[in-house]
């Protein structure tokens, strides 16, 4: 009879001689079914996320950006408009807005963040957490819908189907292309407030520094929906900067060891010294590049140009090993073209072949598709609002003729950058990409008039003064130095004080730059009358203007007289 080649006691015996090889065996089998069950586990988890949405959609270049393994988000706070006490965000809208059905059929909030607050990142988490919540059970309202309003258009929301159902979730009002003319900007709103009647719910995030008065505010936060109890208004919310414990639990996210770790205690030491990375979270998000770059930080632009640095010196790390700072400072340039590109032509994202078209792009194919560059269908932008103003902040110093090319309406970040350089030059602090730039002496002076102008012509009158007055300073002490190059430029500017104190009813400082500005003029006359006589003339006009207006009849009779000789 032919034996059975393994028989049950054989395979007793085979087992009892080989026990720690099963055993190795048996645990390397038990780690791998953990590890397929987590997977499956997180993938079935991402599956059933919108299992209870009908239909939850989000632009792809969001979900990537703000959803990955790697972003460290922590819930923020809001208060309304009137209220001190806080309340965490998605807490509020998933427990009390989202939830319950309200009294109103429609219900409007609009989230005011500064610059690098994470109101983007807030509204995404924000979708997600309701996707999530709802992955099961049928929720009140069955469609959400995220869109970044630097990217749709109105037609595209108003196409939606199932309006009466949706939650609409609405990014970035301050970046669409109509904030360049506030006319245009109207014109939007009035357009997006005629959606806010078949939607329940809207939330729309905003930075508050787009209205510059409180007539621009209302025509956002008092939309008059017509409702059964009468006309509705938005509610006003606003970010709360992170507290201690927040930024405490960011940090320790990011270093894992807190004690004894040098990082750690550099990163705490940052913020603890500099208020404004506690309270960004875009630049917390960076907070292990600025702790290793070890440089000196005095302002928010020392921490800008470590992060623009960083992420432009990753990028050529993938292309060529060990970048130099001649080829960081090209591919810095390069960047600051389409950011003077997209400033020129009044717009925020540009199409491939409006990239190709800008020649130190077409000089480095490479460049497209960056970190700084984000693309979305077939338009490019900068992935953060935030940079593309800090490289125009760059551009009003370092180009000051491409400022009357477009408006400075809603750039207060790019000038509170540019007012960082400025306050650099004056105070010898070292400026990253300013050195690499050879930053310009003359050019500030001249650039500080031409924003000074450009905020004028916009009736932004108190930001215009201090650029005024600072270029007026910056020429005083220019003039100094080199007698007669530069007295015309203090009279100019003497000139359009007095204007802008003119149109803010300041007769007495008007007057005196005014008369400032005529003596100047008289002076040069003398040296070249063909030249300047006509500056006398105009400044004389200028200044019986003012005599009338304040009645002083006899000073204005002798000005206009005196200009009315010059010029026949």
């Amino acid at each position: 009879m032919i034996q059975p080649i393994l028989s049950f006691n054989n395979i007793i015996q085979w087992c009892s001689d080989n026990i720690a090889l099963l055993s190795i065996i048996v645990t390397v089998i038990s780690i791998l079914v953990t590890i397929v069950s987590i997977i499956a586990s997180k993938k079935k988890k991402r599956q059933q996320s919108s299992k209870g949405v009908q239909n939850a959609q989000i632009p792809e270049g969001l979900l990537k950006q703000y959803l990955n393994e790697n972003e460290i988000y922590i819930q923020p706070y809001i208060t309304r408009k009137g209220n001190a006490s806080k309340q965490l965000l998605h807490d509020f809208f998933l427990k009390e807005v989202f939830i319950k059905e309200s009294v109103e059929p429609n219900d409007v909030y609009i989230i005011f963040g500064d610059t690098g607050s994470g109101k983007t990142s807030a509204l995404v988490h924000l979708f997600d957490d309701y996707c999530t919540q709802y992955k099961q059970n049928v929720p009140p309202y069955p469609n959400i819908r995220l869109f970044s309003l630097r990217d749709t258009t109105i037609e595209t929301i108003n196409d939606l189907p199932d309006k009466g159902s949706s939650i609409l979730l609405l990014d970035a009002l301050d970046e669409t292309a109509s904030t360049k003319d506030p006319t245009e900007f109207q014109q939007f709103i009035e357009c997006l407030k005629a959606l806010f009647h078949d939607f329940p719910r809207i939330v729309i995030t905003c930075r508050p520094q787009l209205f510059s008065n409180q007539k621009a505010a209302d025509i956002v936060t008092q939309p008059q929906i017509r409702t059964s109890t009468g006309w509705q208004q938005c509610t006003e919310l606003f970010l709360e900067p992170f507290n201690d414990q927040q930024v405490q639990d960011y940090l320790d996210r990011v270093f894992t060891f807190r004690i004894g770790n040098p990082d750690r205690n550099k990163a705490e030491e940052i913020v603890n010294k500099h208020a404004y990375i506690a309270i960004r979270p875009l630049v917390l998000k960076y907070i292990k590049d600025i702790v290793e770059s070890k440089r000196d930080i005095n302002t928010a632009l020392d921490l800008y140009d470590i992060i623009i640095e960083n992420n432009l010196r990753r990028d050529l790390e993938k292309i060529v090993p060990n970048p130099d700072e001649e080829q960081l400072l090209r591919w810095w340039s390069i960047t600051s073209d389409v950011a003077g590109y997209m400033y020129r032509h009044g717009k925020l994202s540009v199409s491939e072949q409006e990239l190709d078209s800008i020649p130190s792009v077409s000089q480095e194919p490479q460049f497209k598709q960056r970190s700084m560059l984000t693309r979305t269908g077939d338009e490019y932008h900068f992935s953060h609002k935030s940079y593309y103003e800090y490289f125009m902040a760059y551009r009003f110093l370092l180009r000051p003729e491409e400022i009357p090319e477009g408006t400075l309406y809603t750039m207060d970040f790019a000038l509170q950058l540019y007012d960082d350089l400025f306050n650099a030059y004056k105070e010898r602090h070292s400026i990253r990409f300013a050195e690499l730039n050879n930053l310009p002496v003359e050019g500030i002076a001249v650039s500080l008039h031409e924003i000074g102008s450009s905020l004028d012509d916009i009736n932004h009158f108190s930001e215009a003064e201090p650029k005024y007055q600072a270029a007026l300073e910056l020429f005083r002490e220019l003039e100094g130095k080199n007698p007669g190059h530069f007295i015309n430029d203090v009279a100019m500017t003497l000139n359009n004080l007095a204007n802008l104190h003119y149109k803010t009813n300041n007769h007495p400082a008007a007057e005196e730059k005014c008369t400032e500005a005529l003596k100047i003029c008289r002076e040069l006359a003398k040296k070249d009358p063909d030249a300047f006589l006509p500056y006398v003339a105009g400044t004389l006009n200028n200044l019986a203007n003012l005599h009338s207006d304040i009645n002083n009849y006899t000073a204005a009779e002798e000005k206009y007289t005196e200009a009315l000789k010059i010029r026949r």
